[in-house]
């Protein structure tokens, strides 16, 4: 969304006004997922990390099909 500005204050706008698009159920959907997703004492660090790849990949996704 923002890899081919060059400004910072583009890059803010873009993404201070994808932000403010998004549904406070949506909002509060992706806090409570990232929340939810912390490494654990007996997780993989490597795992844990494509994991959360794999979840933000998912939520890009679901983000340009609205």
């Amino acid at each position: 969304m923002i890899k081919g500005l060059n400004m910072a204050t583009e890059m803010w706008e873009k993404i201070k006004s994808d932000a403010t698009k998004k549904s406070m159920l949506f909002l509060i959907d992706a806090e409570e997922q990232l929340t939810n997703m912390k490494l654990t004492e007996s997780s993989e660090p490597h795992t844990h990390l494509t994991e959360l790849k794999h979840h933000f990949e998912l939520m890009v996704k679901d983000v340009t099909t609205y």
